[in-house]
């Protein structure tokens, strides 16, 4: 809230997390009826699989759709899904996610 408070921005489109082990529990803590990010991108690979499992639950619960690969989570609100800019902006950020396996 303070950040939000002392830059006056009014929403919040990409939200970018790598914080070695914590990730998780900070998008978990994030008051999602206030702030609601169009995309989060955070580190899943070092969080506690129940804590994630739980996060992703919640987060489909509130309208987001989660892609998960590798150390990485994107998280789309379902609103967006229709709105190719993030899938443009995921393909430059993180290549690898656009590869198909095998």
């Amino acid at each position: 809230d303070r950040l939000f408070r002392d830059t006056g921005w009014p929403t919040l489109d990409l939200l970018q997390i790598d914080v070695e082990g914590l990730d998780v529990a900070l998008v978990a803590s994030i008051p999602f009826a206030q702030w609601a990010p169009r995309l989060i991108r955070f580190e899943h690979i070092h969080g506690d699989r129940r804590e994630l499992a739980a996060l992703l639950t919640r987060l489909h619960a509130i309208g987001y759709r989660t892609f998960s690969h590798g150390f990485d989570t994107l998280c789309v609100r379902e609103s967006e899904m229709l709105n190719f800019r993030w899938l443009a902006w995921m393909r430059r950020a993180h290549p690898a996610w656009f590869v198909p396996p095998g």
